[in-house]
């Protein structure tokens, strides 16, 4: 064991297949080279969780520790705290831990930060116990910790946090895509926190209540992640402009569309963008747009910026998970 373990992970953005994954329908993720990162440290009588974002401590006793097991809630990390325990177990090891948290993903924004903040933590408890654990049971056990912030997660963040790069994601399966060039991507934070719990809830309800409306949406959705991988894969930027712009009206018509998303969208699209969507659950948190060159992504970023709007400078990533500081 070391004196301290280090462990990161990407946050992504979802370039379709919002919501419409949690039915069985495909997604289509990519890591941005946003990270998180956390540094643990043995504590031999309390679980801490600190957060540099969030500006808190959190601590755990051990009858906390046990009631997080139990599903009974104390903190807004109990998700951290499960994963955290969860792999104390799995390389069994009762100690208690300091877990130093800090991330460039804004929270709350749909880029995946508590998926990230997860995954990285279990890497950093495996590095300090200097233990492998597979990726695929690193994913499986951040999936399960997700449950806790968001009921009834799709799986996407986890996995693409877990293993980066471009995938394909449906029905609890990844596929690996490789992308044979760059495509210059824009995103802009609305800045307006959402919970993506009640928003799956939200289209939940609204397709019960409509289903000979709803599922037709929602299927459609489905074959629309399939022509954009393929418009991807194949570096087809006015296609996939198309499809954004499609995608968002199919979003917007199951109730998870936002004003100051709307306003984002559009004014990307006035100032050169071939196609913008909301990223995420929706509700707030972000946008993406593309274009076709880097030269006028940074002209459309720019010209957002002057308008008072928050842009976020990133790429796409191949590197998922980290375990070490390597």
């Amino acid at each position: 064991m070391q004196l301290k373990g280090y462990g990161s992970a990407p946050g992504k953005i979802i370039l379709s297949g919002e919501h419409s994954v949690v039915y069985g329908y495909p997604a289509l993720a990519i890591a941005i080279n946003l990270r998180c990162e956390v540094e643990t440290e043995l504590n031999g009588d309390e679980l801490v969780i600190e957060s540099n974002e969030l500006n808190e401590k959190f601590v755990y006793s051990p009858e906390d520790c046990n009631n997080v097991f139990e599903g009974k809630p104390k903190t807004k990390v109990d998700n951290i705290a499960f994963a955290a325990l969860s792999t104390l177990k799995l390389v069994q090891d009762s100690s208690l831990l300091n877990i130093h948290i800090k991330s460039q993903i804004p929270i709350s924004a749909g880029l995946g930060s508590s998926a990230a903040v997860v995954v990285a933590t279990i890497a950093s408890i495996a590095d300090l116990f200097q233990k492998q654990i597979p990726l695929a049971e690193i994913s499986d056990l951040a999936f399960e910790a997700e449950k806790i912030t968001h009921g009834k997660p799709s799986g996407i963040d986890n996995s693409i946090a877990t293993h980066g790069g471009l995938i394909h994601f449906e029905n609890g399966n990844i596929e690996n895509k490789v992308i044979t060039n760059h495509i210059p991507i824009i995103i802009g934070n609305s800045q307006i926190a959402r919970d993506t719990k009640i928003l799956v809830a939200g289209v939940a309800e609204l397709r019960r209540a409509n289903p000979d409306i709803i599922n037709p949406v929602i299927k459609t959705m489905g074959k629309l992640t399939l022509e954009l991988e393929e418009a991807v894969l194949s570096i087809d930027i006015d296609k996939i402009g198309e499809l954004f712009d499609i995608n968002q009206g199919l979003l917007d018509s199951i109730g998870v569309g936002h004003s100051k998303l709307s306003q984002m969208i559009w004014m990307a699209r006035k100032f050169g963008a071939i196609g913008a969507k909301l990223t995420g659950a929706g509700g707030g948190g972000c946008m993406i747009a593309i274009t076709k060159t880097d030269e006028e992504a940074s002209d459309v970023a720019s010209k957002m910026e002057a308008s008072g709007l928050s842009i976020i400078s990133t790429q796409m990533s191949k590197t998922g998970v980290k375990q070490g500081r390597g």
